[in-house]
């Protein structure tokens, strides 16, 4: 019974080191991660949204923000559900500068085409000059003038999330081990199911 009960949650433990292991290797990728989104080709007034943004831990309508590098320009989710580039003191309103027209995009990277308001007609046109990539990471420490560059820490994106999946990983590996223990045998498909558990382990979290 123990032998059987062991083998069942190594195999259930590898299945989700696997699924756990997919979700960070989409995230190394960059797929599932939007910690900075570079704005560019706005003119006129609305130029002032141009350059990179990145993601803050305030919320707004469901959504983290991101904040423009040294002003206090905010690319927030808006009251209409629509991604825009507001003044600190408009944050999570409808009025802005420069705005999505996908409603609920998840990322801004999905969220264009883009529009700008005009003050003179007082009303949102499509700017299809606009457009939406993804940033370069942040550096996080400035290096000393004349000083070799190596080593310099950066604001990697989707940190938090790699920490939580490597934490499921972890937990997950601990449950085979502990299956392996209750089981206390030699049996050659429980040893097969740590092996894969362990190599699966390895190969995403270096």
């Amino acid at each position: 019974f123990w032998l059987k009960r062991a083998r069942f949650l190594a195999v259930a433990a590898m299945k989700a080191v696997l699924a756990t292991s997919f979700l960070f290797g989409l995230l190394r990728c960059g797929v599932a991660d939007t910690a900075g989104v570079q704005i560019a080709g706005a003119t006129g007034k609305p130029s002032a949204a141009n350059g990179a943004y990145f993601q803050t831990k305030v919320k707004y309508n469901g959504h983290l923000c991101f904040k423009k590098e040294g002003v206090k320009l905010w690319l927030c989710m808006d009251s209409n559900n629509l991604w825009n580039v507001q003044v600190e003191k408009m944050r999570g309103g409808s009025m802005g500068i420069l705005v999505s027209t996908v409603r609920g995009a998840l990322s801004p990277l999905d969220a264009g085409p883009w529009r700008v308001y005009d003050s003179g007609k007082e009303t949102w046109v499509d700017d299809l000059a606009v457009s939406v990539s993804r940033a370069m990471p942040k550096v996080t420490a400035a290096p000393v003038a004349g000083a070799v560059l190596e080593d310099v820490p950066v604001k990697v994106a989707g940190s938090e999330l790699r920490q939580t999946v490597a934490t499921m990983i972890f937990g997950t590996f601990a449950v085979a081990m502990v299956s392996l223990a209750l089981a206390g045998s030699t049996d050659a498909h429980i040893r097969s199911y740590f092996y894969k558990l362990l190599s699966a382990t390895l190969t995403f979290l270096i």
